[in-house]
């Protein structure tokens, strides 16, 4: 796919989000290797890329991410294995708006028209469900025939196979995140900018490193460097640096 407009699942979205607009492109490239009798067995490889995604509120603000490249080594679902070679986020921007009356921007966002109505529907099928009538088995059927019937065997869960994941380079620059406290007399905002996150072999069993750094107003500055196992808290190695 080459600069597929993300604009066509508008009208679905609308299921689910209560926003303005929304536009967006999409690219993929990849390779699928494996049998049409077998989909989820195939290993997938290549790369997908999104570019310029805006989400517009019904406010008129805007959440998005200028691109999103992502390059995959190999997935494989059947065998739960996932190796990516790079996560590279570009440009996001968010915000957090506290509004007076208690409510965020997020929670009208969250908040789609029509879903107390279809919350409404649900209830009076539910209520069907109940009132429906319950057929019980005649007591004097003949209960030779079911002594004979041979009881199914039943086959061993079989268990589930562990995850393998792991991102060889993951890279967040030019991020930045706003909350606009609305509630009080005079309002007033803080962003944090510069928000960066640079990590290698990120996975949940072996020890991995990431770096996160931001920038808040009036010089201030936030450094986190991780280095350890995601699965095991006794491996962690943090060294954290706040100024002003």
């Amino acid at each position: 796919l080459n600069q597929f407009a993300l604009a066509c699942i508008k009208p679905y979205l609308k299921d689910f989000i209560n926003y303005k607009d929304f536009s967006g492109t999409l690219n993929v490239h990849v390779d699928v290797k494996g049998n049409v009798n077998d989909v989820l067995s195939s290993n997938v490889s290549g790369k997908v890329n999104l570019d310029q995604i805006v989400l517009t509120e019904t406010s008129g603000k805007t959440i998005g991410i200028n691109s999103v490249n992502v390059g995959i080594a190999k997935a494989n679902l059947n065998e739960m294995d996932f190796k990516v070679d790079s996560v590279i986020v570009d440009g996001a921007h968010a915000h957090l708006d506290l509004l007076k009356g208690g409510k965020t921007n997020l929670d009208i966002l969250l908040n789609p028209k029509g879903a107390a109505a279809s919350s409404d529907s649900s209830a009076e099928s539910s209520t069907v469900l109940d009132t429906t009538t319950v057929i019980v088995p005649d007591a004097t059927a003949d209960s030779s025939a079911q002594a004979v019937a041979p009881a199914k065997e039943q086959k061993p869960a079989e268990k589930e196979k562990p995850l393998k994941f792991v991102v060889n380079k993951l890279q967040v620059k030019n991020t930045s995140v706003a909350a606009n406290d609305q509630t009080i007399k005079k309002p007033f905002s803080y962003k944090v900018s510069n928000i960066s996150v640079n990590g290698s072999n990120i996975n949940f069993n072996t020890p991995c490193s990431i770096n996160v750094g931001a920038s808040f107003p009036e010089g201030g500055s936030l450094s986190v460097k991780y280095k350890g196992s995601l699965a095991d808290i006794s491996t962690m190695d943090v060294y954290l640096s706040i100024k002003n």
